[in-house]
């Protein structure tokens, strides 16, 4: 807390420094405009300062910066919208207004700045929550199956505890918060959902997951469970497959993970307290103030969340909503717009260009924290359920590893399997030399080359930046190699247009066969290691398992 106190103040006492001598240059432009006042440049110049006052004055504590820069934003506009001259008494007007800013302004700097109330850091949203489960409660009246997902989290580690009343689940959990509850619905001796909405009445009780399994299953139910606070409503008989992935989603929720936020802010001091907020509630923030980088920074960031200021001189904020939005991938990044502008007609825009959020300034920091949280929070669920990658057209990480791992399974009754693996050959000099889009157009030129050679195979997946993976039924060694070599010379012939040259991108692979005793991950640790040895020898090689067979047997 003291960390994020003192770097506040070392902020405040920054904007204090820089706002005297704004307001000196503010007070020279509008004294241009009242000798110019048909210059619309002057105008926007003058617009544009008030703007910034407007946006970070009540940030360090100076409403009265905020609410007569609102006020002197507000007469440039309608000036602009109406296309008429600055008039004598508007120029008078604003002058006034800054002589009042430089008043407060000055008239607290000379009186010392005060600290930041404590309870104005933002909390840190699911980061100090336990890694993993480690209590699990199940109320359960009858003797229950072991089912898969139970024992799945076993392995993970995870206690099980099952009592079989109403009764004894009061108890366990005032001895101790479970960190994930099954509850079974109904009980003999009373209602289950009285233990959820104890769990959530409790000190850090919004954390653990709730899961009802119900008899009944009628609607009145499960709104009964919602109103309680469970998570999730399954009814017998049980889909063990649907509850252990539904478990998994809700554990990981609280999993730390450092989201990336790309900010783009033209004004120093609100780009500041911006960047300070966020990373102090956990995130990786860039903060941009040069909207004209916004392509290149965004596509070598590939931020989880985008914070725009609507008004940003040479561009605005709906303007770069705009750009990401024309582009299919990006169809779920949550897009926020943080701004001055309160008008129907803006919130209206913001809504229609496909921003998730219009938030106003100056901002408290916990909101700000909040808005994110909940902005990431919906667009990882979203990102869940969306199993394509948009620029491949393969399958993402997840769907692909979920598919091929239930291929593999032991009932399957599969034949020979082989898993082949391609990667693009020194992606990170081609987007060093010909930008980040080139590279992306190189990774979208492999989907086409893999389902051309590869048309019957339903597991294509991209399970890195640059990696691919395909797990093939029923071929042997050469037609492996005959179809991944026909991929290789497909990619390769690519021609690529950037900054004004042509160039070719190469591709390496590996293959590895599928034994019994190797699960998903077994299976491509052992291939990426022998596409390692592959692009040892440099670009554009294709190797397999006996290729490196001392290698391999190390590993194993």
């Amino acid at each position: 807390m003291q960390d994020w106190q003192d770097r506040f103040t070392a902020l405040k006492n920054q904007f204090i420094s820089r706002s005297v001598e704004r307001i000196g240059s503010l007070a020279l432009l509008i004294e241009s405009l009242s000798q110019k006042p048909n210059e619309l440049a002057l105008l926007k110049d003058v617009r544009q300062q008030f703007h910034w006052f407007a946006g970070s004055g009540g940030i360090y504590g100076f409403e009265s910066v905020t609410r007569l820069g609102l006020q002197g934003e507000d007469i440039c506009d309608h000036l602009i919208r109406e296309n008429k001259p600055a008039t004598a008494t508007e120029c008078d007007q604003l002058l006034r207004f800054v002589v009042a800013m430089r008043s407060s302004i000055e008239g607290n700097a000379s009186s010392g700045s005060a600290e930041p109330a404590a309870e104005s850091m933002p909390q840190s949203p699911g980061r100090s929550a336990t890694p993993s489960p480690s209590y699990f409660l199940i109320v359960e009246p009858h003797p229950i199956p072991v089912h898969s997902f139970l024992r799945e989290f076993e392995e993970k580690g995870l206690r099980t505890e099952i009592v079989r009343s109403v009764a004894s689940g009061h108890e366990r959990i005032m001895t101790r918060l479970p960190d994930a509850m099954i509850i079974s619905v109904p009980m003999p001796d009373g209602n289950a959902y009285e233990l959820a909405e104890l769990v959530r009445s409790l000190p850090g009780g919004e954390r653990p997951p709730i899961v009802a399994v119900s008899q009944q299953g009628g609607f009145l139910d499960k709104v009964q469970a919602i109103r309680s606070g469970v998570d999730a409503f399954f009814e017998h008989p049980l889909d063990d497959a649907a509850v252990s992935k539904k478990l998994r989603h809700l554990l990981d929720r609280d999993k730390p993970e450092m989201y990336k936020i790309l900010s783009v802010e033209d004004d120093p001091d609100q780009a500041a307290f911006i960047k300070l907020t966020l990373e102090s509630a956990g995130y990786s923030v860039v903060s941009l103030q040069d909207p004209t980088k916004f392509e290149e920074t965004f596509l070598q960031f590939e931020p989880d969340l985008v914070l725009l200021d609507v008004m940003l001189g040479a561009m605005t904020g709906f303007e770069l909503a705009q750009y990401i939005r024309q582009q299919d991938r990006y169809a779920a990044l949550p897009v926020v717009f943080l701004t001055t502008e309160n008008a129907l007609e803006m919130h209206v825009k913001s809504a229609r260009i496909g921003g998730d959020d219009h938030l106003l300034k100056p901002i408290a920091p916990q909101l700000l924290a909040a808005a994110v949280a909940g902005r990431l929070e919906k667009a990882r669920v979203l990102k869940k359920l969306i199993e394509r990658d948009v620029l491949s057209g393969c399958l993402t990480h997840g769907s692909f590893m979920d598919q091929s791992s239930e291929a593999i399974a032991p009932d399957s009754h599969r034949f020979s399997m082989t898993l082949l693996l391609f990667d693009i050959d020194s992606l990170h000099v081609i987007n060093d030399r010909f930008g980040y889009a080139a590279g992306d157009k190189v990774i979208g030129s492999i989907g086409p080359a893999l389902h051309k050679a590869f048309r019957n195979c339903p597991l294509i997946g991209r399970i890195s930046g640059d990696r691919f993976a395909l797990v093939l039924e029923n071929l042997d060694e050469m037609q492996v190699e005959r179809l991944a070599r026909q991929v290789i010379d497909d990619f390769c012939a690519v021609q690529h247009y950037a900054r004004g040259s042509e160039f070719r991108a190469t591709i390496s692979g590996a293959f590895v066969p599928h034994q019994a005793e190797m699960d998903m991950r077994d299976w491509v640790a052992a291939a990426e290691g022998v596409l390692k040895k592959a692009k040892e020898q440099g670009g554009r090689q294709l190797f397999s398992q006996a290729s490196v067979p001392d290698w391999y047997r190390m590993a194993r």
